[in-house]
């Protein structure tokens, strides 16, 4: 049986705490007991790993094992009262942000120059593409995320909207994003990929050649 670290244990909890707690999520575990065997839980399957894997601590160290983020694990060990309540409030960390933000965003897409900071919530991406704070904290977890993000009548209507001006534009997405052109990117192949997604990500994808 593997030795779990008491490094990677408090890892696992923060991460814990992190996705269920954050106030914009709304997800509250009342009972300090189920948080703690939610932990003890995953510490097991952690060390069920087959010795071929990756070292678990590794596997921990919030990245990815096969493109599966950390968090995963978590919401394996919700029970489904649980992962509904998270679920149906996911997508609102976005939402103020959007509010905030999304009006200043496509005007500078449409001017043809990304200049403020916004590109977390507006072209969200897949967790752990991102080092940040930031990009951990807006990044989706899965493609079912994806799609209640995309379902949302202001974060999906937005996406689409700003997502065509970018095609809409004279400029290219590297004029427009710069640097960030790399997160703007990662964003459409992920909508993209949802079925029944609009077209206007695909067409986004075709245009640059982007696969």
């Amino acid at each position: 049986m593997k030795t779990i670290s008491k490094e990677l244990e408090q890892e696992l909890r923060d991460d814990l705490y992190s996705l269920l707690n954050n106030k914009n999520v709304m997800m509250v575990l009342q009972s300090e007991e189920r948080k703690k065997q939610i932990v003890e839980d995953c510490i097991k399957d952690l060390r069920m790993l087959p010795d071929s894997s990756l070292d678990p601590e590794y596997w921990l160290t919030y990245g990815y094992i096969g493109h599966i983020p950390l968090a995963d694990l978590i919401l394996d060990h919700l029970t489904e009262e649980e992962m509904q309540t998270w679920e149906y409030n996911y997508v609102s960390r976005y939402v103020v942000p959007h509010k905030q933000t999304y009006a200043q965003a496509l005007q500078e897409v449409k001017n043809g120059k990304k200049k403020t900071h916004w590109m977390w919530w507006i072209f969200p991406q897949m967790k752990g593409l991102g080092k940040s704070e930031r990009s951990r904290f807006y990044g989706i977890l899965n493609r079912k995320q994806a799609k209640l993000f995309l379902e949302h009548p202001i974060l999906g209507k937005n996406l689409c909207e700003i997502t065509q001006a970018v095609l809409d534009s004279d400029k290219s997405p590297y004029e427009i994003f710069g640097a960030d052109v790399i997160k703007f990117r990662s964003c459409m192949l992920l909508f993209a990929s949802l079925e029944g997604a609009p077209a206007v990500f695909k067409r986004v994808l075709s245009r640059n050649r982007w696969k």
